[in-house]
């Protein structure tokens, strides 16, 4: 009985019962929210990138263009590429790997994020040809 009314005196006794129960209900409650904003989040993404595609599609120098923004960020990613295999194989960056695996994935960060920007745009470019493509086929129809 001691123990216990000793127990009730003590906040750290309270708060390693009641925190976590607060943090894992708190987390529970904002969780059932999560797909309804991850849903809205990507609908947003998606009707943006609609919209521009569609203020694009008629235009065949801005189809053009992203055509060659697309080429660009992928000779860009080759040339960096080549950059990290050269310091890699010549020392520098060879001396970073071995000692710390981290720091080689730090500064190897630019080649990703080339990457990605250039995954994007491809990605964007292909839909904004197809959707050109099915304009000007349904413009011979009519």
């Amino acid at each position: 009985m001691t123990n216990i009314s000793i127990n009730l005196m003590d906040p750290s006794w309270w708060f390693t019962g009641l925190f976590f129960y607060a943090v894992t209900f708190f987390i529970k409650k904002t969780m059932q929210y999560v797909p309804f904003w991850v849903r809205t989040y990507f609908r947003k993404q998606t009707a943006r990138r609609l919209l521009k595609i569609k203020r694009m599609r008629n235009n065949y120098l801005a189809v053009n263009y992203e055509i060659g923004k697309t080429n660009s960020y992928f000779i860009l990613f080759i040339l960096v590429c080549c950059l990290f295999l050269f310091w890699l194989i010549s020392g520098p960056l060879n001396q970073v790997a071995k000692s710390s695996k981290l720091a080689l994935l730090i500064l190897s960060s630019p080649l990703y994020v080339i990457e990605i920007l250039w995954l994007l745009q491809d990605a964007f470019t292909k839909d904004l040809i197809e959707r050109s493509h099915r304009l000007r086929m349904m413009q011979r129809v009519r």
